[in-house]
């Protein structure tokens, strides 16, 4: 039954429908509290609609893993704590330093921060990883 859960939210999200995706992995999430899949997904969904508060206090008590630590660096973006934002990125570099995603969102939070040399250096190591990486709105190619 949490499986199906989880398959509704997941059709959802890849709708683009994130609000309606949320009591999908929510059920999901009464039924298995530890299903580190739910909660990433509904904190992802979460995020997407703006509701980061949510999405930060799911993300705080979950097991830690790169995707976590990166989510809530996304959630804690929007709430504008971009200094706590790029803490959870670096972990979630430390954690895997493949994740590309995490070197992007640190570069595009070290933007916010003014930080912009730092921020060349965080998204070239994304755009190494990625075949295509979105940089506040323009497109890096890989050749």
């Amino acid at each position: 039954y949490k499986d199906s859960q989880v398959a509704l939210g997941v059709i959802l999200m890849k709708l683009g429908r994130y609000e309606q995706a949320i009591p999908y992995f929510t059920k999901a999430l009464e039924l298995d509290p530890n299903c580190v899949v739910s909660m990433n997904n509904l904190a992802i969904s979460l995020i997407i609609a703006g509701r980061y508060m949510q999405a930060t206090h799911l993300l705080e008590d979950a097991p830690k893993s790169a995707a976590i630590y990166n989510n809530l660096g996304l959630a804690l973006k929007g709430l504008h704590k971009y200094e706590e934002a790029r803490q959870m990125f670096e972990i979630a570099i430390d954690n895997e330093p493949n994740c590309a995603s995490a070197y992007n969102n640190l570069g595009t939070v070290l933007t916010l921060l003014e930080r912009h040399s730092d921020c060349l250096l965080y998204t070239s190591d994304a755009a190494d990883d990625l075949l295509c990486v979105d940089l506040g709105g323009r497109r890096i190619i890989k050749k």
